[in-house]
């Protein structure tokens, strides 16, 4: 079976996405379309979180934004969500706004360039595969999360997302969208736990 076309976009750079994630095209495509569902929800959420002055939380989605969008290979996105992290460290909702739209435009131009391709290609991805490929994968990743908890790495934060995406509608879902939220408020004692839990129910399989 071939593998499935990469998008061409001025606006990603898959081939990079594509290294990130081992050379694993089918496991590139599933999460770049994860990831492009979900964004207009992000950029929704976004302009919320700054809009009722939630700033720490919008940081928070900047800064988990941008990680996600560097593996996959949007680097305009990773670069304008570093920016309006950058903006909202002053807790300025009015000073981040120039940043924040910024970072919609780069969103547009990435979802516009996405969704016609999808749209064309019709690429049918499973979401809800639990092949043992993808279980070995997880195992891997979830051994190195653990070590960057146990050395407080804060690159922690952005593989958990990654995590987070790669087992969205998995059997794995909830335990993952769990440990990110812990990682995510820095309890990292607790995501270790969680990280060594899930890697041992997977190893028993």
């Amino acid at each position: 079976v071939s593998a499935p076309a990469l998008p061409q976009s001025a606006h990603l750079d898959a081939a990079s996405g594509v290294q990130h994630v081992g050379g694993a095209v089918p496991l590139y495509m599933r999460l770049l379309q994860q990831f492009h569902a979900g964004l207009a929800d992000e950029e929704a959420q976004l302009r919320r979180a700054v809009s009722h002055g939630e700033l720490q939380d919008a940081r928070r989605m900047a800064h988990t934004l941008k990680g996600t969008a560097a593996t996959l290979g949007a680097h305009a996105v990773s670069v304008r969500a570093a920016e309006l992290e950058m903006a909202l460290l002053n807790n300025d909702a009015a000073a981040s706004a120039p940043a924040l739209g910024a970072l919609s435009r780069a969103l547009r131009d990435l979802t516009g360039d996405l969704a016609l391709f999808f749209q064309a290609t019709s690429t049918a991805a499973n979401p809800a595969s639990d092949s043992v490929g993808d279980s070995a994968q997880l195992q891997r990743q979830l051994e190195q999360l653990g070590h960057m908890l146990r050395q407080s790495n804060m690159r922690a934060v952005d593989l958990a997302a990654q995590l987070g995406l790669q087992t969205a509608n998995t059997r794995w879902a909830t335990q993952v969208d769990r440990l990110r939220a812990q990682v995510d408020s820095m309890d990292f004692t607790a995501a270790s736990d969680s990280a060594d839990a899930l890697l041992g129910a997977l190893q028993a399989l």
